[in-house]
């Protein structure tokens, strides 16, 4: 149940994201809104959103965007760098095109992705085998009290 080991495996990913005090003007940002039709969609699409595009067709600018849970991914395709601002534009990050940081994520999402996807059966079994005694109140009790034990430690 302790999520310590996930959290300091994330956290370099978390502090390139981390919102930093930031003056939107210091960047010379492009605003561009483009209008998409179905095939640049499609295009946008199959390119992963330009991260299979050569890197001559890249945009040398900085777009702006509004920092959300996710990117808008036909403002900023084509773009190397991405002036996320937080909503009341007082802070925010620049992010940039890293082709190579990309594609290593991808893989270990495939590759996780495939291990839960080949062991699905048995998992299936194991959690409705559990389930009776996960949504158990003498289950959550324990729970709690180890972790007010490991607290009080």
């Amino acid at each position: 149940m302790d999520m310590a080991a996930v959290r300091a495996e994330l956290a370099p990913l978390n502090e390139r994201e981390r919102l930093r005090p930031l003056e939107a003007s210091d960047y010379d940002t492009v605003s561009d809104q483009p209008e998409e039709n179905r095939l640049r969609r499609i295009f946008r699409v199959i390119t992963l959103n330009g991260f299979l595009l050569p890197s001559i067709f890249l945009r040398n600018r900085i777009i702006s965007d509004q920092k959300s849970f996710r990117a808008t991914f036909r403002r900023i395709f084509r773009y190397r760098r991405v002036l996320y601002v937080a909503e009341g534009g007082g802070t925010g990050y620049l992010a940039e095109y890293d082709r190579k940081a990309f594609f290593a994520l991808l893989f270990r999402f495939f590759k996780i992705s495939s291990v839960f996807i080949l062991m699905r059966r048995k998992l299936t079994r194991k959690y409705r085998k559990a389930l009776p005694e996960m949504t158990s109140q003498k289950f959550w009790l324990e729970i709690y009290a180890e972790k007010r034990n490991i607290s009080e430690k």
